[in-house]
């Protein structure tokens, strides 16, 4: 499965204008800045547009081990945050196998088995689940 992700220009300034030279006459910065700012505006819904246009596809999961979720975009004070959440799928009960035997002469009962087991190198540990079939013979009268 995978998230569409569009991506929206809601604002964009700048803060500050420092001219240090003009070759050709006496600039304001005030009025530069002023002008940047107007003509982001004006463009905003042309960026927009373009940005629509152009979709991008995010997995939400990393094989069946992670989920992704609370992705995150931000832009703050000289620096551009990206932030995910990666969830741990752990493992499922193992489901009861079916008998692989003639049931009508016996009575079939499954014990759940865990075994945790610890390598003593690495200190890793291994869960293994496993379901054991118990046979009664049935008595018939």
């Amino acid at each position: 499965m995978q998230l569409v992700l569009q991506l929206t220009l809601t604002q964009f300034n700048v803060e500050k204008v420092k001219i240090l030279q003009c070759s050709f006459g006496k600039l304001n910065a005030v009025s530069v800045k002023l002008e940047i700012n107007n003509g982001f505006r004006v463009a905003k819904p042309l960026i927009n547009r373009l940005l629509t246009d152009k979709p991008i596809n995010f997995p939400t999961q990393v094989g069946n081990l992670f989920k992704l979720e609370a992705l995150t975009l931000s832009y703050y004070d000289d620096y551009v945050y990206a932030g995910i959440t990666p969830v741990f799928i752990g493992p499922t009960s193992a489901a009861k196998p079916e008998p692989t035997f003639d049931t009508n002469s016996y009575q079939v009962e499954y014990v759940r088995q865990e075994r945790l087991s610890v390598d003593s190198d690495t200190g890793e540990e291994t869960l293994t689940i496993s379901y054991v079939e118990v046979l009664d013979e049935m008595v018939q009268f």
